[in-house]
């Protein structure tokens, strides 16, 4: 016991842990890839991915990029970067964050970019959790200011990432959205993960024509997370563009149940 329990030998044991665990991220993307179907199946109504040749344009391959829990004092910075890559996305929001100062200039921003904006309920408290009256009322109210901006929001994606069918799928299609859940292709581990260069390659190792994926904004989780959101996101459209990938939002090519 007072062998392993050396200072040395924690040290040992840690970077060991360690270790192991980015192996097992490194490996994880691929993984995800293969067992998609199954994911899909499980979730009918989540759409995960969108079909490769939905997105009319170019002839290249295309992944659909969201950004979620928006709008941040970063939102900018985020724009910014997609418009050096010449790179689309969807910013799935949450409305209460409209209230902050340079939120008007910053949605006028994503609109004049051509960027999408999806329904993320008013804050980011997991929607599955809520009971029905509530987030009945709490997507009313998310879709009103949504559209006192100006926006035609069609997708919406639960705050938390995990849906309720027999609660909201009624709701959505009250308010005209799209009638599936917008999920991902691979597990959205930015604002857990402090290492964004490691998110960054386990993402382009699973991506295939038409995945979608997933980067956070928002002050949830203090300024640290933010920054590590900007340097993964840029690896990432960086590794997208030698592999001749283009990023794009959520297309309107879908049918209207899609």
């Amino acid at each position: 016991m007072h062998f392993f329990g050396s200072r040395r030998w924690r040290r040992r044991l840690a970077g060991a842990a360690i270790a192991l665990v980015l192996a097992l991220l490194l490996g994880l993307g691929p993984l995800q890839r293969a067992l998609l179907p199954w994911v899909m199946a499980a979730y009918p109504a989540g759409l995960f991915a969108i079909a490769p040749g939905v997105q009319a344009g170019p002839d290249q391959p295309v992944i659909v990029l969201t950004i979620d829990d928006g709008l941040s004092r970063r939102t900018d910075e985020i724009l910014t970067l997609l418009a050096r890559h010449q790179a689309q996305a969807t910013f799935f929001l949450h409305t209460d964050s409209f209230q902050a100062p340079g939120a008007a200039a910053t949605l006028a921003r994503i609109q004049a970019a051509g960027h999408r904006v999806g329904h993320h309920m008013p804050v980011d408290e997991p929607s599955r959790r809520l009971p029905p009256e509530i987030f009945a009322e709490q997507f009313a109210l998310a879709d009103g200011v949504l559209r006192s901006q100006g926006l035609d929001p069609q997708y919406f994606r639960a705050a938390g990432g995990l849906y309720n069918r027999e609660v909201m799928l009624p709701i959505l299609r009250h308010h005209g959205y799209r009638e599936r859940f917008v999920m991902a292709s691979l597990l959205p581990w930015d604002t857990h993960l402090p290492w964004p260069r490691l998110y960054a390659h386990y993402l382009l190792s699973g991506i295939f024509p038409g995945a979608i994926v997933v980067f956070h904004d928002g002050e949830q989780r203090g300024p640290g997370r933010l920054n590590r959101t900007l340097i993964s996101l840029e690896l990432f459209l960086e590794g997208l563009d030698r592999r001749g990938y283009r990023a794009i939002a959520l297309p309107d090519l879908l049918p209207h149940g899609s």
